[in-house]
């Protein structure tokens, strides 16, 4: 059965035990993917995730087909070989990583149901809210939040800078000291441009 390649890219794990076995494995997964260009990509990428014990030396990377994953494995089985390209961890658990974005993507209304749901999210972005209200007498969470017949003003308030940036701190702020009261704790945090 011939099926349709998915419309985005899906990412794809591999791993061994060594960086020599790593090599190997990825050159193998290509050589194998070749053969079956009939092959759901979806398919390769559950069982890559889900059928195999996850071992000391990894890559991930994304694919958009079954030859997209094809080229990419060759050209990470080179670079592996060279000692390129892999992450190398004793554990079985992958790092977290908090990524804060930069300016264009803020809106408003952007985290509302976790400021209805969540009493840390909310807790945060009140006391950031209060902090903008005494040290610059800006409301801002009408801006970030606000109510239908005031929305078109708040898009036009949260697209300009001074709103926008202060807006995109509190909420992936909030986020962040939501996630981190939920027990996920980074082991990086990144960030574009103002984030």
């Amino acid at each position: 059965i011939l099926r349709s390649e998915p419309a985005t890219s899906l990412p794809l794990i591999i791993s061994a035990a060594s960086a020599k076995s790593l090599s190997r494995t990825a050159n193998s997964l290509a050589v194998s993917l070749s053969k079956r260009p009939d092959l759901a990509l979806a398919d390769v990428a559950h069982v890559l995730a889900n059928g195999r014990n996850l071992c000391k030396h990894r890559i991930g990377f994304s694919a958009r087909s079954v030859q997209d994953a094809t080229e990419k494995l060759t050209s990470l089985s080179s670079a592996v070989e060279c000692g390129e390209g892999f992450i190398s961890s004793e554990s079985k658990e992958l790092p977290v990583v908090f990524c804060f974005p930069g300016m264009g993507v803020q809106y408003p209304g952007a985290g509302a149901l976790l400021f209805a749901n969540d009493s840390v999210f909310r807790e945060t972005d009140e006391a950031c809210a209060n902090y903008m209200a005494l040290a610059h007498n800006i409301d801002i969470l009408p801006v970030i939040f606000p109510n239908d017949e005031d929305k078109d003003a708040a898009v036009s308030l949260i697209n300009r800078a001074e709103w926008g940036q202060p807006a995109m701190f509190i909420i992936v702020y909030a986020m962040a000291c939501a996630m981190s009261a939920a027990g996920v704790q980074p082991q990086t945090l990144i960030a574009h441009s103002v984030g």
